[in-house]
């Protein structure tokens, strides 16, 4: 974004009025707050500004140290701060943490002049997922895997489709839908879950709640997905029949908690 600062004149007709002054604004993702005074992650994550291929800046926080990344994409009406609870179990598993504002949600900058509705298809959040990957690699990540919360979810899924040799795991929490849109008007053949998952060479766990009804796929569903996927061998389906939970709440602590199989699922799929 360009801001023209244009001073007055105040000269005769024989002074031209100075020329105008240009200065870069910082974007919305250079001035997020610190994660730690944001969302109250845990003493030593680092603000990082994430750049996506397509030059859109991305808030993050990061987590962490070591050759095991790992992307967390928030769900829908949230934003990185939603993931702040579950990083220290995630850590304390040897992972390196990166959680990102999507594009046009919570501080990062948006491709457009509003945001308008979210949740909207229009938006390329896979390239996000990307971009976060990239940056992981860039930065000392030997292996590096996606997890997605509702929206998250199937975002993770399709980024995972759409650009397989950035992702070496994938999981989904609470894979609301296979036909969602998470490409927004990027020219690819992969948007959704279903166009996705023939694609994925890395293994996917989608994480479902058997009574979060309308907020998820069911499990039979789930795996009828997984069914198709290259590294279905490698894949799962961790259900919990009788859980209302939905997205990172799946994570939390209690006998409906899947956090013990994603941990297992994340050591056993970035070796390191």
């Amino acid at each position: 974004m360009v801001v023209l600062l244009t001073l007055a004149g105040c000269g005769t007709a024989d002074e031209p009025d100075p020329a105008p002054v240009t200065s870069k604004a910082a974007s919305f993702a250079e001035l997020a707050p610190d994660p730690v005074e944001r969302c109250d992650y845990p003493t030593g994550t680092r603000k990082v500004v994430v750049t996506t291929a397509d030059g859109v800046k991305l808030a993050g926080a990061e987590v962490g140290s070591g050759p095991r990344g790992l992307v967390l994409l928030h769900q829908r009406g949230a934003d990185l701060c939603g993931w702040g609870e579950h990083v220290p179990a995630l850590t304390k598993a040897g992972l390196r943490v990166l959680a990102i504002d999507l594009r046009c949600n919570g501080m990062s900058d948006c491709d457009r002049d509003s945001p308008g509705d979210t949740f909207d298809q229009t938006k390329d959040y896979a390239t996000d997922a990307a971009g976060a990957a990239a940056y992981l690699r860039a930065n000392g990540a030997a292996k590096v895997a996606v997890m997605g919360a509702s929206m998250g979810a199937v975002t993770a899924v399709v980024a995972g489709g759409r650009f397989p040799d950035q992702f070496d795991a994938v999981v989904g929490l609470s894979v609301f839908s296979t036909t969602w849109n998470a490409s927004g008007g990027a020219s690819t053949d992969v948007r959704t879950a279903a166009d996705a998952v023939p694609k994925i060479a890395a293994p996917v766990l989608i994480g479902v709640g058997g009574l979060d009804t309308g907020g998820t796929i069911t499990a039979a569903d789930a795996r009828k997905l997984l069914a198709g996927a290259p590294a279905a061998a490698r894949s799962t389906v961790v259900d919990r029949p009788e859980s209302g939970r939905h997205g990172w709440n799946m994570l939390q602590d209690g006998e409906e908690s899947i956090l013990a199989e994603v941990l297992v699922f994340l050591k056993t799929n970035l070796p390191g």
